[in-house]
């Protein structure tokens, strides 16, 4: 190559060298770095990991967050979910719920600290109010609840047998009652217009629910499981309007003649240790219930036996006007029967 060749090689070399460092090209984000031994270059520094992301926002090491594509946006707010803070969008504010001593209320977040019972009421961050237990009774609209487990229901009260017997009329009030209804037990509280289920066991053909049906039933519409009839006139004590009847033999009495007591209906003989003859009238009322004297035509009584008068409560009337031997006479109701001896 000629000289003039060479001479030219060299002047473009030194041209582009000038070029170069007139215009130097940007370098990447990043820290220069010394290396021992080599000149200064410069050398990419990722975010250090124990900092976190907020730590390198902050520090202006990722300075992007949020800003169109290729931003870290997206990923950025993900790690921040992750690190359990929540940036409000205008400056990256945390919410941090207050709930110390607290059982219930505001958390100062938009959240609860915590749920009462549906009996309880959070009053200044705490609970309070107690249940109603069963068989008690509370009014409407007083706040109070049952206790968990328990019904809520008027307190009602059978009036009357209905045209369906399965179906009793009753009569409420504004009274709350906390039953156990559906338990299968007629508990405390419950009764056939409350929890018919647990204590009405109705059974077709027997409207009165004793146990007897209607066909044989001598009270079809009282509840009469015994089926009592004192009187033996086929309607039961519990229905029968009068038992016996008093003033059968109100025209037979004690002096009248053998032909008058007969014809009374009276027995003639000698009763007890009365030396001569007279009438027994039957008081037409025997067998009839009674626990006091103005029950009966004769005498209200029951049998002496071992039995103690004073534990006796209930007598029957004489089937006589009169009586002889010993028992229990009842004299006033409420009162405890005597022991007496007629002869």
């Amino acid at each position: 190559m000629s000289k003039t060749g060479w001479v030219m090689i060299v002047a473009v070399v030194v041209f582009v060298a000038g070029c170069i460092e007139a215009n130097p090209q940007p370098m990447p984000a990043g820290k220069e770095t010394s290396v021992p031994g080599e000149d200064a270059g410069w050398q990419y520094s990722p975010p250090d990991e124990e900092k976190g992301l907020t730590d390198a926002v902050a520090l202006g090491e990722i300075s992007n967050v949020g800003e169109g594509d290729g931003g870290w946006g997206e990923d950025a707010a993900a790690d921040l979910a992750d690190q359990g803070s929540e940036l409000d969008g205008e400056g990256g504010d945390v919410c941090t719920p207050v709930c110390d001593g607290k059982a219930c209320g505001d958390d100062g977040c938009g959240d609860v600290c915590g749920q009462c019972a549906a009996w309880q009421a959070c009053v200044e961050g705490q609970c309070t109010g107690e249940c109603v237990t069963e068989g008690e009774m509370f009014p409407q609209g007083s706040g109070k609840m049952c206790c968990e487990g328990l019904l809520g229901l008027p307190e009602c009260e059978e009036i009357a047998l209905g045209e369906d017997p399965c179906a009793p009329v009753c009569a409420c009030n504004e009274v709350i009652i906390c039953v156990a209804c559906g338990d299968g037990d007629c508990g405390p509280g419950e009764n056939v217009c409350t929890c018919p289920a647990d204590c009405f066991k109705c059974v077709p053909g027997d409207a009165d629910a004793d146990g007897v049906l209607d066909e044989g039933d001598n009270c079809p519409a009282d509840f009469n499981p015994g089926q009592e009839d004192v009187d033996a006139d086929g309607l039961g004590d519990a229905c029968d309007p009068e038992c016996g009847d008093p003033h059968a033999f109100d025209t037979c009495t004690y002096g009248l003649t053998e032909e008058q007591c007969i014809a009374a209906g009276g027995a003639w003989g000698i009763w007890g240790l009365a030396p001569m003859p007279s009438c027994m009238c039957p008081s037409g009322d025997g067998g009839c219930p009674c626990d006091e004297a103005t029950d009966c035509v004769g005498l209200c009584y029951a049998e002496l036996g071992e039995l103690d008068c004073g534990n006796a409560t209930q007598g029957v009337c004489s089937e006589t006007k009169m009586m002889f031997g010993c028992f229990c006479i009842f004299q006033q109701a409420g009162e405890p029967p005597m022991g007496i001896c007629i002869d």
